[in-house]
C-alpha cells in the first residue's frame, strides 16, 4: 500500500522532472533534493539528479548520487550509461567502459552506449576498438550523426582516410548544420590534396557559424599548402579574432609570414605563441630561426643554448632543419632528427609487395616540389640529361608548383617520365610509384620546406635514399642510404647518420655546366662598391651568417684596410641590424656593401668585381660556393662536423684548392688577411681555378652521373643479393 509520504515523494519527483525537461535546472534540484531528503534511496531521484549534475559539469557529485541508484537498482541500462558518462567527464575511461558494457549487456538496443563506449576507447588511444563501437552504434541507428562524425575521426587517425572522408560525408548528410562536422571534412578532404573540395566545406562551415575559428585554421592550411601565404593570413587573422587564446592560430600564422620573407612580424606571432602557451612545440625554434634570418641577435646565444639543453635532455623538440642553422655538431643534428622522427613520422609502412626487379634497366625516381628555377633544380639538370638511358629508367615526382618557367620545360624534357603528383595524397603516389616498380626512390627534399617525408615513411620503393636537398641525417629507419663524399661525411662520421653512407669518390654535389653567365663586365661603382680596395663577399642567405663567423669577417675588416665585405640581401632589417653589429665591433657599418637580387646570369657576372668569397658557419655555402667557383671566385671555408658545415670544403677539394679550407676560424681569418695582402698568390689561386674547370672533378658533371649511376647499381645489386645495407664506398 502506498502511504502518503510515498505518494508526496513522486509528486515532487514528477514536478523535478518536469522542470528538468523543460531546462528550469536549478528549480529541478531543488525539488530532487526534496525528494531524497525524505527518501534518500528513490531511484529516479537519485539517477536523473545525478544526470542533471552531469549536464551541469558537476561529474563527481553525478558519480556519487548514479552510484547510489544503482545499488538500489542494479539492472537498470541507463544509468549504467549515465554513470559511465560522468566517469568519462572525470576522465576516468577504464571504468567508464566497464559501465557501458554492463549497460550494453542490459540492453542491447542503447545505440548512446555504443557511441560514448567508442569515444572513450578512443581516448584511450584504442582507435580500432572505438571503431567497432561506432559501428555498433551505427547499426542500430544509421542515421546518428555523432557516430557518423566520430567514426571518421577513428577512421582518420588510423589512416583509412578515403573511409574518414565518406563517414565525414555521411555525418553533413545527416548534419548539414553542423559546422563541426563540414570543418572535419575540410580537414579530411585536405589530407588528401582534395583542396577545393576542403575550401568549399570550410566556407559552408563559416556561413553556419562566423566565429568558428576551427574552420578558418583550416582554410588556412589548406592555403598555406597552395603557398597562398597571404590569403592564409587572412584567415588566420580571423580565425584569431574568435579565438585569441588558441596559440596554435599565431603559430600557423607566425609560419605563414616566415614564408613571405616577413620575418619580423613573424617573430611577433611566434611571440604571442609562447605568451599563450610557453611550451609550444617548435614555436622558439623557428622564432629563434626567424630571428636568425633577420640578424637580430641580441640575446641570441642564450635562446641558442636553451635549445641545445632541450636537446640534450631530450625535451621539447628542435625541426631538423633549425638545428643546421645553429650548430654544426652531427651527433646534436642526429639527436634531435631521431626525436622529430619519433615525434611526427608516426606512419605506418604501407606493405610492399614484390620482390627486387631482375634484369632490365634500373627504375629511379626523384622526388621533389623544386622541378624549377630552384637551386636543386640547377644543381641536379645536367646529371639527369646525362644519365644513361640504357640502364637507367628515370622518373620525376613533382609535388611543387607548376610554374613552367624554362627550368620546369627542361626537366620536363629531360627525364623520360615527369609525373604532376602535387594533387595527390601520400597514399596515391606511393601507389603510384609503387605500380610502376621503381628500384630505387630518391628523396631530394628531406625536411626542408614543403618536403613531404611520409611519402618515404610510407615505402616507396625497396631502396629509399636522401640526396642533395637536405644536408644531413633523415634520423629515420625508412631511408636506406644517404649520397655523400669522404669530406662532406668522414668515416669517424658516419656513426652518426642514420642512413648508411653512398660515398662517392670525388665530390657527391652536381652541377650544370651548360649554365649561362652574361657578358657584362661590371665596373665596381656600378654595383655600389669602392673603385679601390680589396672587396670580400658572401652571396650566402642572412640565415647563414652567424654571429660568430660575423665577428671572424669583422676582424678581417679592421686588419685589411679600405676593404670592403658584400653581401647579398633586399631586407632592409637586414641591413640595418648588420651595420649595426658591425659598428659594436668597431667597423664602420658603411663597409658592408648590400647587392639586390638580380637575374641568376648577371649575379653570375657579378662575382667577377669580388676578390674572395668568406664561406659562414655553421651552415655553409651550398649552390652559392658552386656558384662563385663556377663564375672564377676563390671559396675561403672552414669545416665544422657536420655534413651543412662541410660542404664547401668538399667543392674546393674537388675543385684542386684544398689550400682554401681552413683548420678551424683562426686559420681562416689568417689566411683571409693574408691573401688580402698578397695581390700575386690570390691571382695565381684564380687561374688554376679558371684550369680546373677543364677537367677537375667539380667541374666534370659526366664523371659525377657515372659514380651516382655505379653508386645505384651497387646498392641494388646488394638488395638484389638479399644483403643488408652497408657503406658503399665507389672507388
Amino acid at each position: 500500500m502506498i502511504d502518503d509520504s510515498s505518494r508526496s515523494a513522486e509528486a515532487k519527483f514528477q514536478q523535478a522532472f518536469s522542470l528538468h525537461q523543460q531546462g528550469r535546472l536549478g528549480e529541478a534540484r531543488t525539488f530532487y533534493e526534496q525528494v531524497l531528503r525524505e527518501h534518500p534511496a528513490h531511484f529516479n531521484a537519485l539517477h536523473m539528479f545525478g544526470v542533471l549534475c552531469l549536464q551541469s559539469g558537476l561529474a563527481q557529485p553525478a558519480v556519487e548520487l548514479i552510484a547510489i541508484a544503482l545499488r538500489v537498482n542494479p539492472n537498470h541500462a541507463l544509468a549504467h550509461h549515465h554513470y559511465a558518462s560522468a566517469l568519462c567527464q572525470l576522465q576516468r575511461y577504464e571504468p567508464a567502459i566497464a559501465s557501458y558494457d554492463r549497460a550494453i549487456a542490459l540492453d542491447g538496443q542503447l545505440a548512446d552506449a555504443y557511441h560514448a563506449r567508442g569515444l572513450a576507447l578512443f581516448y584511450l588511444g584504442k582507435a580500432a576498438a572505438a571503431l567497432d563501437s561506432y559501428n555498433h552504434a551505427l547499426a542500430l541507428d544509421p542515421k546518428k550523426g555523432a557516430a557518423l562524425y566520430n567514426r571518421g575521426v577513428a577512421l582518420a587517425e588510423m589512416g583509412r582516410e578515403v573511409e574518414a572522408i565518406a563517414s565525414f560525408e555521411a555525418a553533413v548528410g545527416v548534419m548539414p548544420n553542423s559546422s563541426e562536422a563540414n570543418t572535419l571534412l575540410g580537414h579530411a578532404l585536405r589530407d588528401r590534396r582534395r583542396l577545393k573540395a576542403a575550401f568549399l566545406c570550410y566556407d559552408r562551415a563559416v556561413a553556419l557559424d562566423v566565429n568558428y575559428a576551427a574552420a578558418y585554421n583550416g582554410g588556412g592550411l589548406a592555403l598555406f599548402t597552395l603557398r597562398r601565404f597571404k590569403e592564409a593570413i587572412a584567415s588566420y587573422d580571423k580565425a584569431i579574432a574568435s579565438s585569441p587564446a588558441n596559440a596554435e592560430l599565431h603559430f600557423n600564422r607566425a609560419q605563414a609570414l616566415d614564408a613571405l620573407g616577413r620575418h619580423a612580424e613573424a617573430i611577433l606571432s611566434y611571440d604571442q605563441t609562447l605568451r599563450v602557451d610557453p611550451a609550444f612545440k617548435y614555436a622558439a625554434a623557428l622564432r629563434l630561426k626567424a630571428r636568425l634570418q633577420i640578424c637580430d641577435w641580441p640575446g641570441i646565444d642564450q635562446e641558442i643554448l636553451r635549445l641545445i639543453a632541450n636537446i640534450e635532455q631530450d625535451e621539447a623538440g628542435v625541426p631538423p632543419f633549425c638545428v643546421l642553422q645553429f650548430s654544426s655538431s652531427a651527433r646534436l643534428q642526429q639527436k634531435a632528427t631521431e626525436k622529430w622522427v619519433r615525434e611526427e613520422m608516426k606512419l605506418k609502412t604501407m606493405p610492399l609487395t614484390g620482390g627486387a626487379q631482375s634484369g632490365g634497366r634500373l627504375r629511379i625516381g626523384y622526388f621533389s616540389s623544386d622541378f624549377y628555377q630552384h637551386a636543386v633544380a640547377y644543381q641536379l639538370a645536367e646529371v639527369i640529361e646525362l644519365h644513361d638511358r640504357s640502364k637507367f629508367e628515370v622518373s620525376a615526382f613533382s609535388f611543387g608548383p607548376d610554374t613552367q618557367d624554362a627550368m620546369r620545360r627542361r626537366l620536363q624534357v629531360a627525364f623520360e617520365h615527369f609525373l604532376d603528383v602535387r594533387e595527390m595524397s601520400d597514399e596515391e603516389i606511393v601507389r603510384l610509384a609503387r605500380d610502376r616498380q621503381l628500384d630505387i626512390a630518391i628523396d631530394l627534399k628531406g625536411y626542408t620546406q614543403d618536403a613531404r617525408p611520409g611519402l618515404f615513411a610510407r615505402r616507396l620503393a625497396p631502396l629509399q635514399v636522401n640526396y642533395l636537398g637536405y644536408s644531413g641525417t633523415m634520423g629515420a629507419s625508412f631511408m636506406d642510404y644517404i649520397v655523400a663524399d669522404a669530406a662532406v661525411i668522414p668515416v669517424s662520421s658516419r656513426e652518426f647518420y642514420r642512413e648508411k653512407v653512398l660515398c662517392l669518390p670525388a665530390c657527391f654535389f652536381p652541377r650544370d655546366s651548360t649554365r649561362a653567365i652574361a657578358d657584362e663586365v661590371y665596373v665596381r661603382t656600378e654595383l655600389g662598391l669602392p673603385s679601390t680596395g680589396f672587396v670580400f663577399c658572401c652571396f650566402n642567405d642572412s640565415v647563414k651568417i652567424s654571429p660568430r663567423i660575423f665577428d671572424v669577417w669583422m676582424q678581417i675588416l679592421r686588419r685589411v684596410d679600405a676593404s670592403v665585405l658584400w653581401l647579398r640581401t633586399d631586407d632592409r632589417t637586414v641591413v640595418d641590424n648588420l651595420r649595426a653589429e658591425a659598428q659594436r665591433r668597431g667597423v664602420d657599418g658603411n663597409r658592408l656593401i648590400f647587392a639586390p637580387r638580380i637575374s641568376m646570369p648577371q649575379h653570375l657576372a657579378r662575382h667577377r668585381s669580388a676578390d674572395l668569397f668568406l664561406d659562414s658557419l655553421p651552415y655553409n655555402a651550398h649552390a652559392t660556393a658552386s656558384d662563385a667557383l663556377s663564375a672564377g671566385l676563390p671559396v675561403l671555408s672552414s669545416p665544422g662536423e657536420g655534413f651543412a658545415s662541410r660542404v664547401a670544403a668538399s667543392l674546393l677539394r674537388a675543385a684542386d684548392l684544398a689550400e682554401l679550407v681552413a683548420s678551424d676560424l683562426d686559420d681562416y681569418r689568417e689566411i683571409a688577411v693574408a691573401l688580402a695582402g698578397d695581390p700575386a698568390r690570390l691571382a695565381s689561386i684564380k687561374e688554376r681555378l679558371l684550369r680546373a674547370h677543364l677537367g677537375a672533378p667539380l667541374f666534370d658533371t659526366r664523371k659525377l652521373t657515372g659514380d651516382l649511376e655505379r653508386g645505384y647499381q651497387t646498392i641494388q645489386a646488394r638488395h638484389r643479393a638479399g644483403l643488408a645495407t652497408a657503406h658503399i664506398d665507389i672507388s
